[in-house]
């Protein structure tokens, strides 16, 4: 039997610690992850959004990688993800048309948990300046509802239900360029299973990681590059 739809329990956020031997797992693997993939070089763009709270500065190991293998990794450049997504949009929208305009193609757009949310709102309104969508642990079902910062939202005036019906209609209308999703059932933030988009076309990738070790772990940063290197 699959496990309910809901907001990860105390004990499974807790395995958030284990983050800091993920980073650890990667700053001694950092050599031989700069070796493993030297063969990839496409110049391609690809934008890296934060997640909740988060900044460029949680993003810069997988910047840094990414670079490493020949792509331009960029950070969305808007300072702190606050959460709010209807502010947050309209100054991601110019960021992505600039980047698209300055390199005269799509770039793909990665983002992190909530980053990836607004990812997919973009490939939905700018479709022709997004080449490939990434998501890591974003929950693509109820919004923030089956997530730890449930409660953050709702002390904002937020209906989690009426988010929820929202963001399924959203949902319905497919994309036009692929669309991938890895997510972990060890996350501890966001209920692996919201992160299964079940009405679009998206493509699942199961990884073994901690929400926060999403962009702090080598066998995920290996996926990423593996993923990136088949389209």
């Amino acid at each position: 039997m699959s496990s309910p739809l809901r907001a990860p329990r105390l004990l499974e956020t807790l395995r958030e610690g284990l983050c800091l031997f993920e980073f650890l797992a990667l700053l001694i693997s950092w050599p031989w992850l700069k070796r493993a993939h030297t063969k990839i070089n496409k110049r391609r763009t690809i934008l890296v959004i934060p997640g909740y709270t988060a900044s460029d500065k949680t993003t810069w190991c997988l910047r840094l990688f990414l670079r490493q293998l020949g792509y331009r990794a960029e950070g969305w450049q808007q300072g702190r993800n606050h959460g709010r997504v209807e502010q947050l949009l309209p100054a991601l929208e110019q960021r992505l048309l600039a980047i698209s305009h300055r390199d005269g193609e799509a770039p793909v757009l990665l983002g992190w948990s909530l980053g990836g949310f607004l990812a997919r709102e973009l490939a939905r309104t700018l479709p022709q300046h997004v080449s490939q969508v990434v998501t890591l642990g974003t929950p693509v079902i109820g919004g923030p509802k089956y997530t730890i910062v449930a409660r953050h939202y709702r002390s904002w005036g937020y209906c989690l239900d009426e988010l929820e019906q929202t963001i399924a209609l959203r949902n319905q209308q497919a994309f036009s360029m692929p669309v991938i999703a890895l997510y972990s059932r060890y996350d501890g933030i966001v209920h692996w299973r919201a992160c299964l988009d079940q009405l679009t076309t998206t493509t699942h990738y199961p990884v073994t990681a901690t929400h926060i070790g999403l962009v702090g772990s080598p066998w995920v940063f290996i996926k990423i590059a593996r993923l990136l290197g088949d389209h």
